[in-house]
């Protein structure tokens, strides 16, 4: 009596001519490896092994139909490694095909459609995750979310461990007071609580002596104007970079706490 599909506990077990003869069918089909695999219980080289075995090889035979599938893909701007991983034609005939055809793809790969770059570009701006698990949702590359991410929160590196996601590990640097928006405070101010408070908010009320003291610590009392700026107007510059960056500060602690809030209620 052969053993039931997927029970198999040790490596060295061995397949029953059945399961092989599955496993064979599986592969004919276009199953990925490691999905068989993951269902019979072994690894993705046994996988490959029956495969020989049955005389199936990883790559079909280039036939008409199959070119004219290929060439489908590729005058549709789809990538080379996924028309080779889609039609299991080896990448060499696959170039040879573009060159036949004087087919060209633009360096960078196949750009994002429009719809598609707001989506991702807004799901950026909420920090609703990381880099990495916004590129599966979306599914696309985590450098194309990269890309978008320091286009929304500015240059350097993000901090992988932080939340909410995509804090800049040194936000402080090249941070102007002057053009201080609300994302440039929110990285702040989220830095400062995970460096001072544990990754956590002061409680809310708080709020007014947490702002001013980080108001004193950045936008000191020697704050000194541009020389750019014209004598009349430098009384009062400190005075409007201080109600302007405070104003940054409130919405950043008020984004933070909807935002942590948001969390727990998830």
């Amino acid at each position: 009596m052969s053993r039931p599909t997927g029970t198999r506990k040790k490596y060295s077990e061995r397949l029953t001519k059945k399961e092989r003869k599955k496993i064979a069918a599986r592969i004919v089909a276009g199953d990925k490896q490691v999905e068989v695999a993951r269902e019979f219980g072994i690894r993705a080289e046994t996988v490959r092994e029956v495969g020989r075995e049955f005389g199936i090889s990883r790559w079909r035979e280039l036939t008409p139909a199959i070119e004219k599938e290929i060439l489908e893909l590729l005058r549709k701007e789809v990538g080379i490694h996924r028309v080779v991983k889609t039609s299991r034609v080896p990448e060499s005939k696959v170039r040879a095909i573009m060159r036949e055809h004087g087919i060209v793809h633009e360096s960078g790969g196949r750009a994002l459609p429009p719809e598609k770059r707001v989506q991702i570009a807004e799901a950026v701006r909420r920090r609703q995750d990381y880099c990495v698990r916004l590129a599966e949702k979306f599914n696309v590359s985590r450098a194309a979310v990269q890309k978008i991410a320091h286009q929304v929160w500015g240059e350097g590196r993000f901090n992988g461990s932080a939340w909410p996601p995509m804090l800049a590990v040194f936000p402080q640097r090249n941070f102007d007071p002057q053009l201080a928006g609300p994302d440039a405070a929110v990285q702040l101010v989220s830095r400062i609580c995970a460096v001072c408070f544990g990754g956590k908010l002061p409680p809310p009320e708080n709020d007014t002596r947490f702002i001013a003291a980080m108001l004193s610590c950045l936008v000191p009392d020697d704050f000194a104007a541009p020389e750019n700026i014209p004598q009349e107007s430098r009384d009062t510059f400190r005075d409007k970079v201080r109600d302007n960056f405070a104003a940054g500060l409130t919405q950043a602690v008020d984004c933070i706490r909807r935002q942590h809030e948001a969390r727990w209620e998830n």
